[in-house]
């Protein structure tokens, strides 16, 4: 799930100069936002997306669902392609 949450984090409460690499500086980002900058952040991201921004937290639960399934059906496959070749 980091391979998500990571960008995204990074997107909405850091910057291009961010280098996130633990989750302390994850739950830094969480203890002290540029609250301004996360809502200008976010509504690029609606932008971007073609959505309202009231749309967002349904998508991104609707999308990190998705997301965990396809890791989860990708494990399972890089653990059956060694027995199938």
């Amino acid at each position: 799930m980091g391979e998500f949450t990571r960008p995204l984090l990074q997107q909405v409460y850091g910057s291009a100069d961010d280098n996130i690499e633990n989750i302390d500086q994850i739950i830094d980002m969480f203890k002290s936002p540029d609250k301004k900058s996360a809502i200008e952040n976010l509504k690029k991201l609606a932008k971007s997306l073609n959505m309202e921004l009231e749309e967002i937290p349904e998508f991104l639960e609707e999308y990190g669902d998705i997301f965990l399934s396809l890791a989860y059906f990708k494990e399972c496959l890089d653990r059956i392609i060694p027995n199938v070749s």
